[in-house]
């Protein structure tokens, strides 16, 4: 129990420099790695480890092959379209986007990448609307964290319902049974909900320009460069597609399908190889071990606590000692959630806001 409380203090003060803004988040996050190993929260090893996960290679490459998009044409004749379409409304146009993120949400199976797939056209979009990222971007972000799977049979985690039987009847307990459509009426009505604030309520909330500059979008903002040639162009095209075809087909592992995007995006000549470092995305990939404490540590110490019995606590108790919560958190859960909307919400505007 002593150490939970010392790795929840350490996230307390992660949150509070994240907040004040005197240090950067990137560096606010390393300063709590280096507490939680110094306090014996972590040891090196697995906080060294965490920067080679499969998802922090999914959010780095992700950047890498949206930023090859970026690079082409065809985000502008989109935006141009959309703002056609919607009279350049404010509301209409993010309604769209919203709506967009969230069915993209039920098939590709990382919260992160479904985001980034909208984050071009969604910058564009605001450029020539001359409002600010962090009116649009941050209820985009809502939308990528808070609405994704929530149709369980179409998304990633329609079996999930089977190993959650299986740890039930573990226990003996047989009056009770999950089905593939367990969650899905909670988590669409969660998810109807979440999209009217988003929409409506989270950009009144938002300021018309950030207190501070966003560094983060200044940074990867390319300089107009004259149009690639028609070969590059289609490339630029033709990667993104695939990658978003083969995250939800699921043919291999997100981290594999998007790495081997941004490879091709690069060695094609579609980005600078100083333009692929400029849309990495360092502050997710320094908070990972973060997330990976929040998944990992704290549950486990939760499992100490005395007022864990033998009845259904003690079920998700026991099953968090091996990293399986019953659905409550696993590798796309809570912790992932929490710490991406955190990311996501700095690097693309909600600097402004804090």
């Amino acid at each position: 129990m002593e150490q939970m409380y010392i790795c929840l203090a350490i996230f307390a003060i992660m949150v509070i420099l994240f907040l004040s803004r005197k240090i950067p988040m990137a560096f606010s996050a390393l300063i709590a790695m280096v507490l939680l190993i110094i306090t014996g929260c972590i040891d090196a090893n697995s906080a060294l480890a965490t920067f080679g996960s499969t998802t922090v290679i999914t959010m780095a490459s992700m950047y890498i092959v949206a930023a090859g998009l970026a690079r082409t044409q065809m985000i502008n004749k989109m935006s141009n379209a959309l703002l056609k379409a919607t009279s350049g409304s404010f509301t209409k146009v993010l309604m769209t986007y919203v709506i967009a993120t969230t069915i993209l949400g039920q098939f590709v199976p990382s919260i992160i990448a479904t985001f980034v797939m909208v984050t071009p056209m969604v910058k564009n979009t605001c450029e020539k609307m001359n409002i600010s990222p962090s009116k649009m971007m941050f209820p985009v972000a809502i939308a990528s964290v808070s609405c994704s799977f929530l149709v369980i049979p179409i998304g990633p985690y329609a079996a999930d319902y089977v190993m959650y039987n299986g740890y039930l009847e573990s226990y003996g307990w047989y009056d009770t049974a999950f089905t593939i459509w367990t969650d899905t009426p909670v988590l669409v009505i969660t998810g109807i909900f979440t999209i009217l604030v988003s929409v409506f309520l989270v950009p009144k909330l938002l300021p018309d320009q950030p207190d501070v500059e966003i560094g983060e979008i200044k940074r990867r903002a390319m300089k107009q460069k004259e149009p690639l040639d028609p070969v590059r162009e289609m490339l630029g095209y033709g990667v993104f597609v695939v990658v978003i075809l083969g995250l939800m087909t699921g043919i291999l592992p997100a981290w594999e399908v998007t790495m081997i995007g941004a490879l091709v995006v690069v060695a094609t000549g579609v980005l600078t190889e100083q333009e692929a470092i400029d849309n990495l995305g360092l502050c997710l990939f320094l908070c990972q071990p973060q997330r990976h404490q929040l998944h990992d540590l704290l549950p486990c110490n939760l499992t100490d606590c005395s007022l864990m019995d033998q009845g259904g606590i003690d079920i998700i108790g026991n099953q968090a000692r091996n990293g399986e919560y019953l659905g409550i958190v696993h590798d796309d859960g809570i912790a992932l959630r929490v710490s991406a909307a955190l990311c996501i919400a700095y690097d693309f505007g909600i600097e402004g806001l804090l």
